[in-house]
């Protein structure tokens, strides 16, 4: 008896990625992570630094996991400014959001507005931006599903067989927020991250 097609497939979850490889594949495939490069407030040598270094050794991509430091301004410039570098890359990039990119941003008068900034991020950074530097990726979003048109930084792709795929779920568990009726972002991104671990586990059978 033939054993289900997905049992063929091993599906792990690395901080910022997730991947499902077939067993049976014995290519190698390089890829690079970067980590929370940006840990203090400063200028852009730090992530440009440990950028360049990512690229050495000729990776397929680049997953970029957090853009900003906690303590760096939430602005509109700092965000196009990390686009810019990232995407002057030779390597493909991915950007995985972190909850330090956008849960700590205030608005004008100092108050929490982190939805707007994320949704900010989402036009700004995922737009039409391809990140895929000098290469090119097919990349593929959850936002193309109608119902999750908000979720653009829930991305997948595919090479070698190999599906891999980010996932935003931002650290303080999933951004959820102890009170009454305050909790919409987090239960709405629950539902999305759900639906698309779904997708992916039905998409990498078809692989």
């Amino acid at each position: 008896m033939q054993p289900p097609r997905w049992s063929r497939w091993v599906m792990m979850l690395i901080p910022g990625v997730i991947l499902a490889s077939s067993v049976q594949s014995a290519e190698l495939l390089r890829f690079a992570v970067m980590m929370h490069v940006m840990k203090d407030a400063a200028d852009d040598a730090e992530l440009r630094t440990a950028f360049d270094s990512a690229q050495t050794g000729d990776p397929s991509f680049i997953v970029v996991n957090g853009m900003r430091s906690v303590r760096e301004p939430c602005t509109e410039q700092l965000y196009r400014q990390r686009a810019a570098l990232l995407e002057s890359g030779s390597v493909p990039v991915v950007l995985s959001l972190a909850g330090s990119d956008w849960i700590g941003c205030r608005d004008r008068q100092g108050r929490p507005a982190a939805m707007t900034w994320l949704n900010l991020l989402r036009d700004q950074v995922y737009g039409e931006i391809s990140w895929s530097g000098a290469k090119h990726l097919n990349l593929r979003r959850q936002s193309a599903s109608r119902v999750f048109r908000s979720y653009t930084e829930n991305t997948r792709w595919v090479i070698d067989n190999v599906l891999f795929a980010t996932l935003n779920l931002p650290a303080e568990n999933n951004h959820y927020i102890a009170s009454a009726g305050g909790n919409s972002e987090f239960e709405d991104r629950a539902t999305a991250n759900r639906e698309w671990l779904k997708r992916l586990g039905l998409q990498a059978s078809l692989e």
